[in-house]
């Protein structure tokens, strides 16, 4: 009765072909495996003659080389190929951070920002006062936001839709036959190291590097401090009535 998608990377007979091998053992046990894929589509004939996006957001993507995290707040990113409009966003948030803007006013500035920009550069369409308005080549790249996996910085052509299904499906099966690949049904269970070898890095707040933080440690160094506001506002999560006590858990918890 399981279902597994994989997802993320899949586009062509290689990357499926990865997907495949990490699944058979499951594949053998009688759950059902499926791939998820999304940019990939991008590539394809039909999804411009269809009109699901328009040619210049296909463009883009034939001649994305890079892709970027336009984050509004914690947790809350988009990838997008690198743009105008992307280095208008991120003009714009450097701006608020460097005023001392508070997490949640940058957050509902950015979003806002945001609003319509994925219907200009797929569609080309704007929401003006007179309604859904058409939008040129030029305003498609300069205000639209390229949303797009970072696939695109693998592919260079466009692909027929059924050539693209036929090569994550039945050129991935011939490329692991010509391999002679041999998938064990069952993992084999390492025997315990006798020695472990064990490093740390660290990111902590007063110590860049592993010996400040064993100094901080031997020194009695109290590094707890408030969330900066450039993290995220801790004040949208926390009381001012609560007790001292209160007041100290909750400083840690942000903290950690």
């Amino acid at each position: 009765d399981m279902h597994i998608l994989f997802a993320g990377g899949i586009h062509d007979a290689r990357s499926s072909a990865m997907v495949a091998s990490m699944a058979a053992p499951l594949a053998k046990r009688g759950i059902r495996i499926g791939v998820l894929m999304g940019t990939a589509y991008l590539f394809t004939e039909q999804i411009v003659s269809s009109g699901t996006v328009v040619k210049g957001f296909q463009d883009q993507a034939i001649s994305c080389e890079r892709t970027i995290n336009l984050e509004t707040g914690p947790g809350h990113a988009s990838r997008c190929s690198v743009t105008p409009f992307a280095h208008e966003f991120f003009a714009i948030r450097r701006r608020m951070l460097a005023d001392g803007e508070s997490a949640e006013v940058i957050k509902n500035t950015l979003e806002d920002l945001n609003l319509g920009r994925l219907r200009i550069a797929s569609k080309g369409l704007e929401r003006g006062d007179a309604g859904i308005l058409n939008v040129g080549v030029h305003e498609q790249l300069e205000k639209g936001m390229h949303m797009i996996g970072q696939v695109a910085t693998m592919r260079r052509s466009v692909v027929d839709l059924e050539a693209l299904h036929r090569d994550v499906s039945v050129a991935s099966a011939d490329l692991l036959s010509q391999m002679n690949v041999d998938i064990p049904s069952e993992t084999p269970q390492d025997k315990p190291a006798d020695i472990a070898v064990i490093g740390i890095g660290t990111l902590l707040p007063g110590a860049l590097q592993v010996r400040e933080y064993w100094e901080n440690i031997i020194n009695k160094v109290n590094v707890i401090s408030e969330i900066p506001p450039h993290r995220w506002d801790w004040r949208l999560y926390f009381d001012e009535d609560r007790s001292a006590r209160d007041k100290v858990y909750s400083r840690w918890g942000g903290f950690l």
